[in-house]
C-alpha cells in the first residue's frame, strides 16, 4: 500500500519474507537507522548488518548478526562508521566484500569479512564514492561495482569495476547504463549474470534494467519497476524471479509493497 503522508521516522523492526508472507520478530537488535548494508555470511550462516546512520546524521560502524531468531552485536573493529555503502557475498571465497560509502566524506576502501573479523584489503581502486552498488558474479567469479555519487557529492558516476579478491580492474564497456545512484544489483541464476535495476539522478528516476555479460553491459527488455527507487532487490531462487520491496513510487511517496518479476510481468506478491 502506498503511504503518501507518512511522517519520516527510522524503524528498528525485524521482518522475514518466505516468498508468500511476512513474519515480524519481536526482538531487540540494531538501533533505528537508514542506509546500512546487509548480506548473507556463508561461514556463520547468518545475515550480517553493517553501518548506517540515524536522523541526527550520526554514522554507525557496528556489525550485527541475525541467526533467524535473534540479533547479536559482534562488537568488532572494522570499517569506519559510514552509510550509503555497498556490500555483497563472494560465495566462492566465502567472504563479504564491502566498498566505499559516506561518513562525513566519501570512502575508497575495500574490506572483507570472513565470519570472524574484518580486514581491509585495498585502499586503491574505484574513486571515492557513495550510493553505489555491487554484486558478486558467480559465473565469472568476480564482484561487479557500478556507479554511485562522486566525492564532490554532485557528479553521478557511470564506471564499471571488477574485484577478483586481489585487485580492482576498471572495465571499458562499449555499452553501459547511464551514470546514476540509488540503483540496485543482484545475481540472476537463470541469466548467470549480474543484473542492475533502476536508480536515478537527483529527483529524476531512471527505470531500466541491465545485464553484465563479462566485458559489456546489455540492456534488458523488462517492464519498468513499480518502484524505481526500491529499498531492496533480491533474487528468489525458488521462483527464479526478481523481488523488489518498498522505496518510492515517485519522489516523496513511499511504498511498503513487494513485487515479483516473473514471466515478463511485475506482480504484487501475496
Amino acid at each position: 500500500m502506498e503511504n503518501k503522508n507518512a511522517t519520516p521516522q527510522l524503524l528498528a523492526d525485524t521482518w522475514e519474507f518466505d516468498g508468500k508472507s511476512w513474519k515480524k520478530f519481536e526482538v531487540a537488535g540494531p538501533s533505528g537507522r537508514t542506509w546500512h548494508a546487509m548480506a548473507y555470511d556463508p561461514n556463520l550462516q547468518q545475515v550480517i548488518l553493517f553501518g548506517g546512520k540515524d536522523m541526527q546524521q550520526n554514522q554507525f560502524g557496528d556489525t550485527w548478526a541475525w541467526n533467524g531468531k535473534a540479533w547479536r552485536n559482534l562488537n568488532l573493529t572494522g570499517p569506519a562508521p559510514r552509510s550509503h555503502l555497498a556490500m555483497t557475498t563472494d560465495t566462492d571465497r566465502k567472504r563479504l566484500v564491502l566498498f566505499g560509502g559516506h561518513g562525513g566524506s566519501a570512502f575508497q576502501d575495500t574490506w572483507e569479512f570472513n565470519g570472524k573479523s574484518w580486514k581491509q584489503i585495498a585502499s586503491e581502486g574505484p574513486p571515492k564514492r557513495a550510493v553505489h552498488a555491487i554484486a558478486y558474479d558467480k559465473n565469472r567469479k568476480v564482484t561487479v561495482l557500478f556507479g554511485g555519487k562522486a566525492e564532490n557529492d554532485r557528479d553521478y558516476l557511470g564506471d564499471t569495476w571488477l574485484w577478483d579478491g586481489k585487485a580492482w580492474k576498471q572495465m571499458t564497456p562499449q555499452v553501459s547504463p547511464s551514470p546514476r545512484f540509488f540503483h540496485l544489483m543482484i545475481y540472476d541464476e537463470v541469466l548467470k549474470a549480474v543484473v542492475l535495476l533502476a536508480g536515478g539522478q537527483g529527483r529524476e528516476a531512471i527505470n531500466d534494467a541491465w545485464e553484465w555479460i563479462g566485458d559489456n553491459w546489455k540492456k534488458l527488455d523488462t517492464p519498468p519497476a513499480p518502484m524505481p527507487t526500491a529499498e531492496a532487490f533480491v533474487y528468489d531462487s525458488q521462483e527464479k524471479a526478481w523481488l523488489i520491496f518498498g522505496g518510492s513510487v515517485k519522489f516523496g511517496q513511499m511504498s511498503n509493497q513487494i513485487f515479483r518479476l516473473k514471466g515478463g510481468r511485475w506482480v504484487e506478491a501475496p
